[in-house]
């Protein structure tokens, strides 16, 4: 438009009105141009010429990476400034109102799930049940069972406890006996010279199987037995070992290693690892399981918990409060590296034309302005130039 009016004007005289309407036009023109020139060189060489100190953004695209990097890091991740935010937020009071909404909380359980699920199903894997295996056996050989066997032993004898324990061996053994009458004569039989008549051996079986079975009877009824007390005895010193003698602890912890080493108990933790994977990979990513159930309502009382005790969210902001400093101490620098890294693998010519397009409108009344301003500035010369003369 500025370049018609001025051609429009060309011709004329360049005296009274047309003279400030061609100077405005022309000066609009310049402006107009200028402008053009300006914006342009920031995208790209204007008119796919190379001329110095154009295409600023895609030379200059490290640079406003790094820049853009260090203006995040002084402005946004100031040390001070957040931790003074944070601890006006008070987010431990903030995070249990949050909680307590319980569809918020069963958004958390259900990420909770999700993690629990994945981990349950390396429990399916050989490789993760003979970790968890090799953890729990490690576990286990750190632990001297012989003082806590011997501590139980004396308070069931301090207790009294002991006596219907020491009953219900003996009912056991008497059981056993019974069941196992038929291998035992056998056994009887085997064991006696040729000479003696199997009429004999029956007959010695039965006095002593019925005179075994009536002792036992006997310290299955009477508490008070000699037997059963020289047995208390034995066990109290058994407990006294267990506590004290290093020797007997030691032989304690053979039994208790031959245990976890036995390719029978193996097998068997196996399966409970299995099975125990299996069954929380279930629970774990079933929305309406009790699983999930619980761990909503768990979460929910985290939320009050959070909003009524004044000690709990002290130490949830503290936290909150040293995490973030730790953090904002450590990854500024990483923060502000990563934005200068990840512009600096932005296509220069893509960047240009995204960002041109993103201020687009803006760019477009710049020109205006430009023209505008230049138009003005022509009539205020001419108008001058007028005047002098």
């Amino acid at each position: 438009m500025a370049a018609l009016v001025f051609l429009a004007t060309f011709a004329t005289s360049g005296e009274g009105v047309w003279g400030y309407v061609r100077a405005g036009a022309e000066a609009a023109m310049v402006g107009g141009v200028a402008d053009w020139f300006a914006v342009t060189a920031l995208f790209r060489h204007p008119l796919g010429i190379p001329i110095p100190h154009t295409a600023l953004i895609p030379r200059g695209k490290e640079a406003i990476g790094i820049g853009l990097g260090e203006f995040i890091r002084h402005n946004f991740l100031d040390h001070d400034h957040l931790i003074a935010r944070l601890q006006q937020a008070d987010p431990a009071r903030r995070l249990g109102v949050w909680l307590t909404d319980r569809d918020h909380a069963a958004t958390v359980a259900a990420q909770v799930g999700v993690v629990v699920s994945v981990a349950a199903q390396s429990l399916d894997t050989a490789e993760y049940q003979d970790r968890v295996r090799s953890m729990l056996a490690e576990r286990l050989r750190q632990v001297d069972p012989a003082p806590a066997i011997g501590a139980t032993a004396e308070w069931l004898i301090t207790n009294g406890h002991h006596r219907p324990v020491i009953t219900s061996v003996m009912k056991a053994l008497s059981t056993i006996i019974a069941e196992q009458q038929d291998l035992l004569r056998a056994q009887l039989h085997r064991e006696s010279p040729w000479w003696v008549p199997g009429e004999l051996d029956n007959v010695v079986f039965d006095r002593l199987y019925t005179g075994v079975q009536r002792f036992l009877a006997e310290l299955i009824a009477d508490e008070a037995h000699p037997l059963r007390k020289q047995l208390e005895v034995q066990i109290e010193m058994l407990a006294t070992d267990l506590r004290n003698n290093q020797d007997v602890r030691d032989r304690v912890a053979e039994v208790r290693d031959e245990i976890i080493g036995h390719p029978e108990v193996t097998a068997w933790v196996d399966r409970v690892i299995a099975d125990l994977g299996s069954q929380l990979q279930s629970a774990a990513s079933e929305p309406d399981s009790e699983f999930r159930s619980r761990i909503t309502d768990a979460i929910v009382d985290g939320g009050h918990r959070l909003q009524t005790d004044e000690h709990l969210r002290e130490q949830v902001n503290d936290w909150a409060t040293r995490l973030t400093s730790q953090l904002v101490e450590e990854s500024g620098s990483h923060v502000a590296d990563l934005v200068a890294s990840t512009v600096a693998k932005w296509d220069a010519e893509e960047t240009s034309r995204r960002l041109e397009l993103q201020v687009g409108r803006e760019l477009q009344w710049v020109r205006i302005n430009g023209t505008l301003v230049g138009g003005l500035v022509g009539l205020a010369i001419h108008a001058f130039a007028e005047l002098a003369g």
